[in-house]
């Protein structure tokens, strides 16, 4: 009995030390590189609009993927933003965290078309996984959903 005592002792501690594993999706923490600060262009509308979230929910998988409207290698850190130029190199896109509480992350999105009115907005959005079926076969994909928003 006393020679199983340190091994228990030992798989107590691995497992207290280690925690428990904690998938992407449900950290409560948000690493702004893995968002595209133009992809918030979809949600909102444009100035003259009534009516927003246009968008409420977006793929991240495929905006990852679709490089000619969403160029990573373009985004640049400016502080706390996280900056993408605009349309034609004038102006700018730029996302910055404001706060996360449990799975729910409010993000500061900026944008400038060139000249000097830039608008502002909060957004509250979570990510999660979640199932399609793309040509038929179901897909797992992460997605990014709206949960409020101001300006």
């Amino acid at each position: 009995m006393n020679h199983v005592l340190p091994s228990i002792l030992l798989l107590i501690t691995s497992v207290l030390v280690a925690g428990p594993a904690i998938h992407p999706a449900e950290d409560a923490s948000l690493d702004l590189k893995q968002l595209h600060p133009k992809m918030f262009e979809m949600v909102l509308c444009h100035q003259s609009d009534t009516q927003q979230p246009v968008v409420t929910e977006l793929n991240l998988d495929a905006i990852r993927r679709n490089r000619n409207q969403f160029d990573f290698d373009a985004i640049r850190s400016h502080g706390d933003w996280w900056e993408s130029p605009g349309d034609g190199g004038q102006g700018f896109h730029r996302i910055r965290l404001r706060g996360s509480a449990e799975n729910v992350h409010r993000i500061e999105y900026q944008v400038n078309s060139g000249g000097t009115l830039t608008t502002s907005a909060l957004i509250e959005c979570l990510i999660e996984s979640k199932s399609i079926r793309i040509d038929g076969k179901p897909t797992s994909i992460r997605v990014l959903k709206i949960v409020a928003i101001s300006q």
